[in-house]
């Protein structure tokens, strides 16, 4: 037996101190170790006191004991200890053999709703609790286990949320920042078709003033409940160094849709490739690369690539067939 669970009213007056709070408890087992050298007890202070506490009983032979429980007044002083007779054993391992769960109300021990598990002295079992005909809102699910004894376990609880997904709200505004969030609705607005889907390419120009280096740029959505989003992200690096049309007339890659190999042809000598998801992960990265890019072990779909040369760096949206 592992622990036992105490609960005491301790309403213990010292002599001629009845005015007085209880701020301090413990308690000890079998011998008195020393006023104040016992396991201290949480207590809320009071002149009248009822907790409830566990008691380890680890190390404790089978058989009986003595627990014994003292408090202390604000004066510091101590008083006598009341003390109960218990009975420890072994503990004996029982197989789970059933289990139930209900929800926010309690119909009583075996009388909720089944959950089929296998037997054994532990389960791990995942099962569906249907919504249906719960209101919106928070609800409590509890789950307890009976053992081959037929005793059922304490309840398990947990929090859980409905809601009503059944009316989409169609998408109406859109919104991008970069690096500093200006607040909801405060953003530069992106134009694009309203709907209860948006795929489109936009085209998001960058501030003339915006200094090189890392930056982050952010897009969210209002619907048209007027709940904003979370915003999506991605990573992206600002170079000077040149300009886009002399990039253009010195570097690109073909083919593209690609099957198997991507060629990239370049007047000047490509230092890294990076590729990445539409997510935003790297999937490939290499240093002083080849001028061909083995796409065979990619899944199908959009990528980008980013080339770096001697002259700057240049992204490129590929399709991997």
């Amino acid at each position: 037996m592992k622990n036992l669970l105490t609960l005491l009213t301790c309403g213990l007056i010292l002599a001629g101190q009845a005015q007085l709070s209880i701020t301090g408890a413990e308690y000890f087992i079998d011998t008195d170790p020393g006023v104040g050298n016992g396991i201290a007890i949480g207590i809320t202070p009071g002149a009248e006191i009822e907790e409830s506490f566990i008691v380890d009983l680890s190390g404790l032979e089978p058989g009986l004991h003595k627990i014994h429980i003292r408090t202390q007044n604000e004066n510091g002083e101590w008083g006598l200890y009341t003390e109960e007779i218990f009975y420890t054993r072994d503990p004996i391992a029982h197989d789970i053999v059933a289990a139930e769960y209900t929800v926010d109300s309690e119909p009583g021990l075996g009388a909720g709703e089944s959950v089929a598990v296998t037997t054994g002295l532990e389960v791990e079992e995942s099962f569906t609790v249907p919504t249906d005909g719960l209101e919106e809102g928070f609800h409590v699910v509890k789950v307890r286990v009976q053992n081959a004894e037929g005793n059922w376990s304490l309840s398990a609880r947990r929090l859980f949320v409905v809601m009503d997904l059944t009316t989409p709200n169609e998408v109406l505004d859109l919104e991008y920042f970069i690096d500093e969030d200006p607040g909801l609705g405060n953003a530069t607005p992106l134009s694009f078709t309203p709907g209860f889907e948006v795929d489109e390419t936009l085209t998001i120009p960058l501030p003339v003033d915006i200094p090189e280096g890392d930056h982050i740029l952010y897009i969210r959505l209002r619907n048209s409940a007027d709940t904003w989003s979370l915003y999506g992200r991605q990573d992206f690096v600002v170079d000077n160094s040149v300009g886009v049309d002399e990039l253009d007339e010195f570097l690109e890659v073909y083919p593209n849709p690609a099957a198997e190999h991507l060629m990239i042809n370049s007047s000047s000598r490509v230092t890294e490739i990076r590729i990445l998801d539409m997510n935003g992960q790297v999937v490939h990265a290499t240093i002083a690369p080849d001028q061909m890019v083995d796409l065979k072990s990619f899944s199908s779909g959009y990528y980008l690539i980013e080339l770096t040369t001697e002259k700057g760096a240049r992204t490129f949206k590929i399709l991997k067939e």
